[in-house]
């Protein structure tokens, strides 16, 4: 088939059970994913047993609750293996995790290890994420290798707003540590927790606090999501002049085919199939801001080149969420939704009536058929023709579009120094802190 990443398939005790996917609807998959290559888009799936497989989960564990209930230890672990023997890329954020419960942490590691002992199972793609709470790095990289081999892991930075001279080192050995890594493959990456927003105002902002392959995206644990990447360069001439009428058409379009290709994807986990029929989360990762930037030989620091740039990706986030709306009226509503109306909860009456005309009065204006569209990286307001300038962190203010995001393609930051590479991700941090509090002041949460 094309257009997708293919995988060797392979059917092993202990994987989950499945129907697989008639050859009509495969069919019909390719021709969907076809047209989208078309577009422009490149669609990340692979093969599976049962079907067209979106690849990755997010899973969230508890180092203590894992380590103190062997049931809740033998259900998750199984769990693990059976999406591992699927091709499943699994990432694992650990929480719980100090300088203090490192035998804890290793415990884990080492029932992982058992877990995933089979030769149909490949430990790269098996990825870590620990929260930043103290625990040593060089520790956490060194106990996840010996154990788990050489897949991805990360570090979430969770709160820099250090106030005492001890937070601040350790913040400086965290960013040195980061630093040292970055000229690496499948090295430690850091990453931002964030609040995932939806258009529609009927619901209400989500927590990421899990990181799911292969575009390193924060969103909900077990989020079901079908990733799609668009250059921005594919539609623009050698020197930077964008046909924005084309982009918009394509992003419309491809909204349109990808809706229709959700519904034949395979699921290989019950929670991730209860989140795919709820949220219908498609991820829209636009790449390619920085390379514009160099095209049109702009300076990114400037106010002009940050306001273009501003009109720009409000455009594109508008064009699918507009989409998005015309979807619900011609194919049906976010499914998500049914479960915020208030008429659930109250006995036949007058009130009944009045709160049944204000929903369908809410409905007609905002309603959606997805709950996140728009995932944007920080590494995608850089350019990746090795002339990465600092300048680029100028960029960071448009990462407030995002509904998600994504720490895909990290670049290299060579001929950073760690002040200026510490910079970067300390101001694209605090630009979403920034949004993540006004989301979530709008929202009443």
């Amino acid at each position: 088939m094309d257009g997708y990443r293919t995988m060797p398939s392979a059917s092993t005790k202990g994987a989950a059970t499945c129907v697989a996917t008639p050859p009509g609807r495969m069919d019909s998959a390719s021709v969907k994913i076809r047209a989208l290559r078309q577009l422009g888009f490149t669609v990340l799936l692979q093969r599976g047993d049962c079907g067209l497989l979106a690849p990755g989960i997010g899973i969230r564990l508890s180092v203590d609750a894992i380590d103190a209930c062997n049931l809740s230890r033998h259900w998750e672990f199984s769990r693990i293996r059976a999406l591992l023997f699927e091709r499943c890329p699994v990432t694992l954020t650990l929480c719980d995790v100090s300088a203090q419960n490192g035998r804890q942490l290793e415990r884990l590691l080492r029932h992982l290890h058992r877990a995933s002992s089979a030769p149909c199972i490949d430990r790269r793609q098996l990825g870590v994420a620990l929260p930043d709470s103290g625990f040593p790095l060089p520790a956490y990289l060194l106990m996840s290798r010996i154990w788990l081999g050489n897949g991805p892991r990360y570090v979430i930075l969770e709160d820099n707003n250090r106030k005492t001279a001890a937070d601040r080192a350790a913040q400086r050995a965290l960013f040195s540590t980061l630093y040292q890594q970055r000229l690496r493959q499948r090295t430690l990456e850091a990453t931002y927790g964030l609040a995932l927003r939806s258009r529609c105002a009927l619901l209400p902002d989500e927590t990421g606090t899990s990181i799911s392959a292969p575009l390193a995206l924060v969103g909900p644990p077990d989020s079901a999501w079908l990733p799609l990447k668009l250059n921005l360069c594919r539609y623009c001439d050698s020197r930077g002049r964008l046909h924005e009428a084309e982009l918009h058409d394509a992003l419309r379009s491809g909204l349109r085919i990808a809706d229709a290709l959700f519904d034949q994807l395979y699921w290989p986990d019950s929670r991730q199939r209860s989140d795919a029929r709820e949220n219908r989360r498609i991820a829209f990762l636009v790449e390619g801001i920085g390379d514009l930037v160099v095209l049109r030989r702009d300076n990114p620091s400037s106010i002009a080149c940050l306001r273009r740039l501003d009109r720009l990706l409000a455009g594109i986030h508008a064009s699918l969420w507009d989409e998005s709306g015309r979807l619900a009226k011609k194919r049906g509503l976010l499914p998500a939704l049914s479960a915020r109306n208030p008429l659930l909860h109250l006995p036949a009456g007058a009130a009944r009536q009045n709160w049944r005309d204000r929903w369908q009065d809410a409905l007609a204006h905002t309603a959606v058929r997805h709950r996140n569209l728009l995932v944007l990286s920080p590494y995608a307001l850089l350019p990746h023709n090795g002339a990465t300038d600092p300048e680029f962190t100028d960029l960071l203010p448009l990462l407030a579009y995002a509904d998600a995001l994504s720490f895909a393609d990290r670049p290299s930051f060579a001929g950073w120094c760690l002040d200026e590479f510490r910079a970067f991700h300390l101001r694209a941090a605090a630009v979403l802190r920034r949004r993540n509090a006004a989301s979530f002041i709008a929202t009443g949460v």
